[in-house]
């Protein structure tokens, strides 16, 4: 068997979707017996490392192990999970640019030429696709690859362990509401995310109700105690200029999460609703794990998440797509003109509320689309999707 030189080039050891997607491609490949594995590991943003060997089943330990020297006339075929800007046409002998690029209805330009150095592009959506093709003219080949749900999902046994955990504790009311972003001082129509609003819309359609909690899982970026610190004092903050009551009552759940943490949370019996206010999502992984759940999802109806979620089986919230403000114009990943969705907020608060009051019917069709989930999205399924990227690179 020859054996091909394959280097991922990737912020595989970061806290952040980039990284969980970075190490799905590297599980693959170093499942692979005709590939010699070596990796480059890279930073994203401010978000903290994993340096523990042993986490993810020991899939940080083993890129620790695969990071060493290389010369790129020895690579045959490169994947770069990075924005296009970032990407080195010339480090392999064949080079695949993997991102979920930008979550608005265009990029920049210099993007699309950055695509068109490349031999191949590969994107988690549709919608990201598409983006591409509407910001210039595309002529490299662009595949859709989903990004798979969290297999420990699946391992019941394992869930049942983990939430004994004293971190879920503080999960005690009968319908809890649990919403994933990093806390941001960003002004609210610049958050991404839109979790101020998210959390203010939420606290409104369920004012005084005590049975009724909002779960926060997020960081400023970072999992550090300073950090908790910061998130604390800017939640006090927010509520009394929100004009929120005591009920629902707002909780913090904060840090890195181990992967099998995650998959408790959402199968928390506690946990009734997933919700995403958000403005534009490349792919929207903390979606296709609720989903994998069959937890009832409210969501913005616009971008990627729409790969996985059914609109007839979610809570779909309307939306007006609107012009990026001025002080998020960086005129490189956002420029002036780019537009992302803007949920409604009347349209939000009623889907929260159908859920709440009808809850077996929500829970009825979250499971039905769990099972498109579990089929179509699991590692073994993308896995095949990526072998046949492979068969096309060692071709070409």
């Amino acid at each position: 068997m020859i054996r091909k030189k394959v280097l991922l080039r990737a912020p595989l050891l970061t806290n952040s979707g980039y990284g969980v997607h970075s190490r799905q491609i590297f599980n693959w490949l170093y499942e692979r017996e005709d590939v010699e594995l070596v990796v480059e590991c890279l930073q994203w943003g401010r978000t903290s490392w994993l340096l523990d060997g042993d986490l993810e089943n020991g899939t940080i330990g083993k890129i620790m192990n695969c990071s060493q020297p290389f010369e790129k006339e020895d690579i045959d075929i490169s994947f770069q999970v990075q924005l296009p800007d970032e990407w080195d046409e010339s480090l392999g002998k064949l080079n695949v640019g993997v991102t979920a690029l930008v979550e608005t209805d265009k990029c920049s330009s210099v993007w699309v030429e950055k695509c068109n150095k490349m031999d191949q592009i590969v994107v988690p959506s549709t919608f990201t696709k598409n983006v591409l093709k509407r910001s210039g003219p595309l002529k490299k080949p662009v595949t859709v690859i989903p990004e798979w749900f969290n297999p420990e999902l699946m391992n019941k046994s394992k869930l049942v362990k983990t939430l004994d955990d004293d971190r879920f504790k503080c999960i005690s009311e009968p319908f809890t509401v649990l919403m994933i972003g990093t806390l941001t001082s960003q002004a609210q129509q610049d958050d991404r995310k839109n979790l101020v609003n998210t959390i203010k819309w939420v606290s409104e359609e369920f004012k005084n109700k005590k049975d009724v909690a909002i779960l926060i899982k997020t960081n400023f970026g970072k999992g550090t105690t300073e950090d908790r610190k910061l998130c604390s004092e800017y939640l006090k903050k927010i509520k009394p200029a929100l004009g929120l009551t005591e009920f629902p009552k707002i909780k913090l759940l904060h840090g890195n999460m181990k992967t099998e943490e995650v998959a408790a949370l959402f199968n928390h019996e506690k946990v009734k609703l997933y919700v995403s206010a958000t403005r534009g999502e490349g792919y929207g992984l903390p979606l296709v794990e609720a989903a994998a759940s069959g937890l009832p999802i409210v969501a913005t109806g616009w971008s990627g998440h729409l790969q996985f979620l059914d609109k007839e089986k979610f809570g779909c919230v309307d939306y007006n797509l609107k012009e990026i403000s001025e002080t998020r114009v960086d005129n490189r990943i956002f420029e002036k003109g780019f537009r992302w969705a803007e949920p409604l907020e009347t349209s939000f608060k009623r889907e929260v509320r159908k859920v709440y009051e009808d809850y077996n019917t929500s829970k009825v069709k979250a499971q039905e689309m769990m099972k498109n989930i579990q089929s179509n999205f699991s590692d073994t399924a993308i896995k095949k999707q990526y072998d046949e990227l492979f068969k096309l690179c060692v071709k070409k």
